[in-house]
């Protein structure tokens, strides 16, 4: 296999497809993360995620909990409600609607990812709070 940009795409189709029937049998997703390749090799990292009921990937209890704190620090609150953050589809102050999937307690600046209109983006809280009509600041 040559190592360029195109073949290191159409593996990982390929590679999606192949793991399809795994994916079912255990309720599971399987990802390839991000792919460096030289002339001679490429290496990967594989996340694999157990799907909730919904079959979407499930959160890590520790994301839910920064993704609330996180909100609450930049709103100035004690705490934002009871309900679960992620997971969770928000009505936007334009209305258009996304999907907040989860959080990157690593990423200080966009540490929010969530899905709109089939692609996935990052965010800062203030963003969200902002876009979902809870503070103008």
């Amino acid at each position: 296999m040559k190592m360029n940009e195109a073949n290191i795409r159409q593996f990982r189709d390929d590679f999606a497809n192949a793991v399809l029937d795994l994916e079912a049998k255990y309720g599971i997703a399987i990802e390839l993360r991000n792919i460096a390749y030289n002339p001679s090799s490429f290496s990967t990292r594989l996340e694999v995620k157990n799907l909730s009921e919904e079959g979407r990937p499930m959160v890590n209890p520790n994301h839910e909990a920064s993704a609330r704190f996180a909100i609450a620090r930049q709103l100035s609150m004690d705490a934002v409600g009871t309900g679960p953050v992620l997971q969770q589809k928000w009505i936007l102050t334009n209305g258009n609607t996304v999907f907040l999937e989860d959080y990157n307690s690593r990423s200080h600046k966009y540490p929010f990812i969530y899905y709109y209109n089939g692609q996935r983006y990052k965010c800062s809280p203030r963003m969200i709070a902002r876009r979902a009509g809870i503070t103008d600041n």
